[in-house]
């Protein structure tokens, strides 16, 4: 009998010891509830992931409950669902992900677009960081409040400078 090219083992079936830098066998839980998650939210069943990562539906259902697939199936996995291997395995968000979280693009634009004008007129100059630095505050703020108010604008200029 042919080896199953797909074979899911936990990491312990593997050998693989406590001194290895792999996830335990409750991360392999937490991955498999991750998986299912994102499948779902992509609208997929199992079969459909399953043809597009060219195993067995079965091998999705072992996944999803704990077992732990190769790493070229964790690649295509991750690419198939649109999502990295870190928030896969370790449920830790992309750059992307966590600087955009709970972000109002728009509120952030117009803080910006004040932030700037502001200083171009009163020929405040600020290094890149302590920009930044206002930048967040004056949105934090924009955002509790529900308004960009000018004088705040003014004041972190001000203490920032």
């Amino acid at each position: 009998m042919k080896p199953d090219r797909y074979n899911t083992t936990t990491l312990s079936q593997a050998g693989c010891g406590s001194g290895c830098s792999s996830p335990s066998e409750n991360s392999n839980l937490d991955f498999g509830k991750r998986l299912r998650k994102l499948r779902e939210e992509r609208g997929l069943s199992r079969n459909d992931l399953a043809k597009s990562l060219g195993v067995a539906m079965s091998s999705i259902q072992r996944f999803e409950e704990g077992s732990f697939p190769k790493g070229d199936i964790i690649i295509k996995i991750c690419e198939s669902l649109g999502t990295t291997a870190d928030w896969l395995l370790r449920a830790i968000p992309s750059d992307e992900e966590s600087i955009s979280q709970g972000v109002d693009e728009k509120l952030f634009v117009i803080v910006l677009e004040r932030l700037e004008s502001f200083l171009n007129d009163t020929n405040i100059k600020l290094p890149p960081s302590k920009k930044a630095r206002v930048a967040l505050l004056l949105y934090k703020a924009s955002a509790a409040k529900g308004e960009i108010d000018t004088s705040i604008i003014k004041t972190l200029s001000e203490v920032a400078s």
